[in-house]
């Protein structure tokens, strides 16, 4: 169990109130059964083409990043590199 982890994200959209995502965004974590609200914080964006990792100060849509996720309470999870099913998970913002 854990309320604290990195993980590396794909944006796909974001709203249109909102249109980029920074340090201290909050969202929804969706993961199985889970609904849990949470901060995101950015390590680093990810080239799609080199994959090099660099800093940045906020993300658009279609990026891909590594991120740490912050939620409210204890979540249950397991590490994508163990078994992939159950390492997946959404975040969701007013519905998107």
């Amino acid at each position: 169990m854990f309320n604290t982890f990195e993980a590396e994200i794909q944006v796909l959209d974001l709203p249109e109130k909102k249109q980029i995502m920074a340090n201290g965004y909050q969202c929804v974590l969706h993961m199985h059964t889970i609904i849990e609200e949470c901060n995101i914080d950015l390590v680093a964006e990810i080239d799609r083409k080199t994959k090099e990792e660099k800093k940045v100060k906020f993300l658009r849509s279609q990026s891909r990043a590594k991120v740490v996720i912050k939620a409210g309470n204890n979540i249950c999870g397991e590490k994508f590199e163990k078994f992939a099913t159950l390492g997946r998970f959404t975040l969701r913002d007013e519905g998107k």
